[in-house]
């Protein structure tokens, strides 16, 4: 998966997902070039399962096993800029 943030454009490869301590728990591959962690707590893996149950996305699963894995990466928009005109 690719996240993109005014800071950061990393790729990152779902190591593990596992539940631990009432939230579920998505880590990264060590091979990745930074090590990530996401925490859904219950309210945001109901988020995820209504927007997964949609027609579009759900056709999506479905043909992926058919889909090439090379994505043209998106740009951030110019509402996603970083707040600061040189934030370095």
């Amino acid at each position: 998966m690719r996240v993109i943030t005014p800071i950061a454009d990393l790729d990152i490869t779902i190591d593990t997902l596992r539940v631990e301590g009432g939230a579920l728990v998505m880590e990264n591959s060590a091979t990745d070039a930074m090590r990530t962690r996401a925490v859904l707590a219950p309210k945001d893996v109901r988020v995820l399962f209504r927007a997964i149950l949609r027609p579009s996305v759900i056709w999506f699963a479905i043909t992926s096993a058919f889909r090439s894995d090379d994505v043209v990466p998106t740009s951030q928009s110019v509402a996603e800029d970083h707040p600061t005109a040189n934030p370095w």
